[in-house]
């Protein structure tokens, strides 16, 4: 019953524009039928009553329009919030999935090899990642080659 009220009304200012322009040229013929007395009262009626009736219906069917704007606008509006949810929700996945790799490397840059100098007898420990690409690694205080062991 209230769906589409916008185009509703808007077809209901049309109807009432048609009856009252034709109300008015009926009355309007009435009163030039009953003499010449009245033959420009009757022509006034039948001319300013319709320009009155379709004049009047502006402002309806304009109201009319204004609530099948406002009803689309909601429309895009809702279907804009909806999609905008779904993007958000694809965004704040894709930053736990990057927090989650990121936690990950973390996690690997924190494992750490325990490396012994065979030339000065030190113990040195680094960091798994510093060492994923190195065979060998110069000992800070002697400066002998170790051996990485992986």
């Amino acid at each position: 019953m209230f769906d589409n009220i916008g185009g509703k009304i808007k077809i209901l200012a049309k109807v009432i524009a048609v009856l009252g322009i034709v109300f008015s040229i009926i009355i309007g013929i009435y009163y030039m039928t009953m003499g010449k007395e009245y033959l420009v009262y009757g022509l006034t009626v039948a001319i300013v009553g319709s320009l009155v009736s379709w004049i009047s219906s502006f402002f309806a069917y304009g109201f009319g329009e204004l609530i099948s704007n406002t009803d689309e606008m909601k429309r895009n509006l809702e279907s804009s919030d909806s999609y905008n949810k779904e993007i958000t929700k694809i965004l704040n996945n894709e930053v736990v999935d990057k927090k989650k790799e990121k936690e990950n490397k973390t996690v690997l840059s924190d494992e750490k090899i325990d490396l012994k100098c065979p030339s000065c007898g030190i113990n040195l420990s680094y960091s798994k990642s510093l060492l994923e690409e190195k065979t060998e690694i110069a000992c800070p205080f002697c400066k002998n080659d170790i051996k990485v062991k992986k």
